[in-house]
């Protein structure tokens, strides 16, 4: 007797939660970073920053397409992740890679965390080169 094969019931997968709005946030600004687009308004007019990207160099930049052409101007920006801080923040994982002119260089792991005001634009972006402390300043250790 040949007996029909056991149908396996695979329980659905559950669905991702739902991307939080300073992520969203995040992500998008990176897009655009990235893809130099406009970015603009997804920064409130009164946004605050706290360091900078690159150790060596001071970003005067007002807007973020100021900062970004500044720091754009000598230096690669890669960025690798982003992570659910505590509520209203994010973090993000990037690398800075300074060009020089002739060859050589230098490069470095820094991290960003992000928040938002009560209409989804970022109001707060504070760049840290200290692991530990970013992932305390995301709500996150």
């Amino acid at each position: 007797m040949v007996r029909a094969p056991e149908t396996i019931q695979v329980p659905p997968s559950p669905s991702p939660a739902p991307e939080s709005a300073v992520v969203a946030a995040t992500r998008e600004a990176i897009r655009r970073w990235s893809a130099g687009e406009p970015m603009g308004d997804l920064f409130a007019p009164d946004y605050r920053v706290d360091g900078t990207p690159v150790p060596f160099e001071a970003i005067t930049g007002r807007t973020p397409e100021e900062r970004r052409r500044q720091i754009q101007a000598e230096t690669d920006i890669r960025f690798r992740k982003v992570f659910q801080g505590a509520p209203g923040r994010a973090l993000f994982e990037a690398v800075w890679i300074h060009r020089r002119d002739g060859g050589g260089g230098s490069s470095g792991l820094y991290w960003g965390v992000v928040t938002i005001d009560e209409d989804g634009r970022i109001s707060g972006l504070r760049y840290l080169h200290d692991r530990a402390a970013a992932w305390a300043a995301a709500g996150l250790d």
